[in-house]
């Protein structure tokens, strides 16, 4: 419901003040790194004993998987991997993407670091 409503909310600009603009983006953010973090769940929960299963998700799990938390409306594969590129270069998801294999490659330590470690210390 968040992202649609987000989305729809960004997408008219109109009358956006600034401070609800960067709210909402990192709300839609956050909403997509939970997804992330759900679909890596589901998949440890598969197969507990092979990291290598749990460390690759398919692009097309997590573009369903937007899809279904987009009520049903329609999410494009690059929108996905924008996404996703945004939070590793943030450093909230440790990975890369492999664009040949069309897939995910998550850190089998901690591809989730917490917001506290992803903060260089001063």
């Amino acid at each position: 419901f968040l992202l649609r409503e987000a989305g729809m909310y960004l997408k008219n600009t109109d009358n956006n003040p600034q401070g609800i603009y960067v709210i909402l983006h990192r709300a839609r953010a956050n909403c997509f790194l939970t997804i992330i973090r759900r679909v890596h769940h589901c998949l440890l929960t598969l197969k507990p004993d092979d990291p290598n299963f749990s460390s690759r998700v398919k692009m097309s799990h997590l573009t369903a998987a937007f899809e279904a938390a987009n009520a049903g409306q329609e999410t494009s594969p690059d929108e996905v991997e924008c996404a996703l590129v945004c939070l590793i270069a943030n450093g909230q998801v440790k990975g890369y993407i492999s664009r040949q294999h069309q897939t995910v490659v998550l850190s089998k330590g901690n591809p989730f670091p917490n917001c506290c470690t992803a903060v260089p210390e001063v």
